[in-house]
């Protein structure tokens, strides 16, 4: 399912491209007499319009799908970051009441521990980094405040590195996720912009053209939205459940 904005306007060029495709031997016949212009070049010239409408509209919705598949991509590895993230959290929490216990508030600051691990998981992150640096050149107090306690580095270094490693990587490719998702966002963007371009003169052109063959009910339901870029009045109005705009008078 396109996202709603591109799904608005994919309506809007169904619509005029359906308006084309019915009304091509209408059109050919009225201008040819009118201002007697020849219809296969009234039928050709119609069959271009909706050429371009039809590849920018493909393209717009190939363009979103991209960027909401690579959305999906980040799934596993924001499950991967919130659950190492909460072991992560949870060794600190554990470390520093152990160090503290044992041996008190300056063994906690040597450490790094002084305050309760940070919420935000890069932050913690880097904490516990630094934890790990700091641990693994202190020397623990050769007394500690409670009788038959000791400090088990190698357990607590074994611990700790167990969740910051998965954490990290987590983290890594949430970075490498967001950079391509970025990139399929400025695409999508493009291809939503040329949409629009291509849009507004396909629509207004068979507008004029209807107009101008004594067709007026059928130019207006294929008139552009001058406030909802790649979608008609009509469409516009009725997505957006506001009254519609006011097209320009008959004539």
């Amino acid at each position: 399912m396109p996202s709603k904005l591109v799904n608005a306007r994919h309506k809007s060029g169904v619509l005029v491209l359906a308006s084309i495709f019915e009304n091509k031997p209408l059109l050919a016949r009225k201008l040819f007499e009118w201002p007697g212009v020849p219809p296969e070049v009234t039928t050709a010239f119609l069959e271009v319009l909706g050429g371009k409408l039809e590849a920018a509209d493909g393209a717009m919705i190939a363009a979103d799908y991209a960027h909401l598949a690579e959305l999906d991509d980040d799934a596993p590895f924001r499950k991967q970051r919130d659950e190492s993230e909460l072991k992560a959290r949870q060794v600190l929490g554990d470390l520093r009441e152990t160090v503290g216990f044992i041996y008190g508030d300056g063994a906690q600051r040597d450490l790094g521990l002084e305050a309760r691990p940070p919420v935000d998981p890069t932050a913690l992150h880097s904490l516990g980094k630094m934890v790990l640096e700091r641990m693994s050149n202190w020397t623990p107090p050769a007394t500690s405040r409670i009788e038959g306690y000791t400090f088990d580095k190698a357990g607590w270094t074994t611990k700790l590195t167990g969740q910051l490693e998965p954490l990290g990587s987590a983290l890594t490719s949430l970075a490498r996720e967001k950079r391509e998702s970025e990139t399929t966002q400025q695409t999508k963007n493009r291809a939503i912009e040329e949409n629009d371009r291509i849009f507004s003169l396909t629509a207004t052109l068979l507008s004029t053209l209807l107009e101008a063959a004594g067709e007026k009910t059928l130019a207006r339901r294929v008139r552009p939205s001058t406030r909802h870029p790649g979608q008609t009045i009509e469409a516009a109005a009725e997505a957006a459940t506001i009254a519609p705009e006011n097209p320009p008078a008959d004539g």
